[in-house]
């Protein structure tokens, strides 16, 4: 049982998708509907106006910047833009990368992180680099489903070597505002691949970028469909770039549920690796224990379709104080 893109279903906690359990700011409803009155017309056809927002907020030249309608888009247009070649994924990891490149044409390959610690073997990733060089590594940080994330000096050791080794590194940075990590600047040869859905909890109104070389976002925007970012998410992008207390908050309650579920599921025997995002990973071998915490109202997300995995490790999105609590009254129940 596993539903990509969560569950609506009444009685039900949807702890499989990763979305900011403060939900969004209070002041998009509002701004939507000033919006709607502008919805008669077209939008910009890039979001020029919004990625000049974007860029001054970043602090980045507008031309290394390309908005799009959520960070899948503009995974897949990546992947279409690119010569094909070889891809090499860091797994486990999203499973849309796998889709995206070879619709693409991609020769796409995988390595492995460790196994228990779900670590990245950087000695082993770089040996593996150079034995097989291909045109593009995919690295989610941090990671989707482990919620680890690389060490500084050793993420520093990897774009090091594919820039002197004239491969791609492609970050998927989705799930960075989440820790609290500034956002780091634009590096050559580096496209980083960020998502505003999940922070800002708009899944329904979509919204991503993309940071790298001034040449690779040309090529993207060659193959990029018009209009593809709508007048609401282009609109109220500049407001969600200045909500500086939505910011802090958020980044407060989630270290705080964060950390408690960490602690709780730590004490019921279960291996978690220290969660860095907003969401925990974990493997349990009880017998059925996913169809009965379904029964009891959490719907949590299996990753048995992630590469490398099974059915028996799980990922939880961090919810809100009380649904925190019942889910692990409810963990207690079924693992006792």
């Amino acid at each position: 049982m596993n539903r990509h893109g969560g569950i609506r279903e009444e009685g039900v906690l949807d702890y499989s998708v990763n979305i900011n359990p403060l939900g969004m700011p209070q002041w998009i409803p509002t701004e939507m509907g000033r919006l709607l009155l502008e919805a008669d017309t077209y939008p910009p056809i890039l979001a020029e106006n919004a990625v000049e927002a974007l860029a001054l907020h970043l602090k980045e030249p507008k031309d290394r910047l390309l908005l799009g309608n959520g960070a899948t888009e503009l995974l897949y247009l990546f992947a279409r833009a690119q010569i094909p070649g070889r891809v090499l994924l860091v797994e486990p990891t999203f499973n849309e990368y796998r889709r995206a490149f070879q619709v693409a044409g991609w020769d796409v390959r995988h390595f492995l992180r460790e196994k228990d610690t779900w670590e990245l073997d950087v000695d082993a990733l770089i040996s593996h680099l150079s034995e097989h060089s291909p045109r593009v590594l995919v690295l989610c940080e941090p990671n989707n489903p482990t919620s680890t994330m690389v060490e500084k000096e050793s993420m520093e050791r990897i774009q090091g070597f594919c820039r002197e080794n004239n491969i791609t590194l492609f970050l998927d940075e989705s799930f960075l505002d989440f820790t609290g990590v500034p956002l780091p600047a634009h590096q050559e040869g580096v496209v980083r691949l960020r998502s505003m859905t999940k922070f800002y909890s708009i899944a329904g109104i979509r919204l991503g970028y993309v940071l790298a070389d001034k040449q690779c976002i040309q090529e993207m925007i060659a193959y990029k469909e018009p209009w593809s970012v709508n007048t609401f998410a282009q609109g109220i992008l500049p407001k969600l770039l200045e909500d500086e207390d939505f910011r802090a908050r958020s980044l407060r309650y989630i270290k705080e549920q964060r950390d408690y579920l960490f602690k709780e599921l730590s004490a019921l025997g279960l291996h978690v690796p220290p969660p860095k995002a907003n969401f925990l990973f974990f493997r349990c071998e009880s017998e059925g224990f996913h169809q009965q915490m379904y029964e009891r109202g959490f719907f949590l997300r299996s990753c048995e379709d992630f590469y490398s995995l099974d059915n028996m490790y799980f990922r939880m999105c961090v919810r809100t104080i009380e649904d925190n609590h019942s889910l692990v009254q409810a963990m207690k129940e079924v693992l006792s």
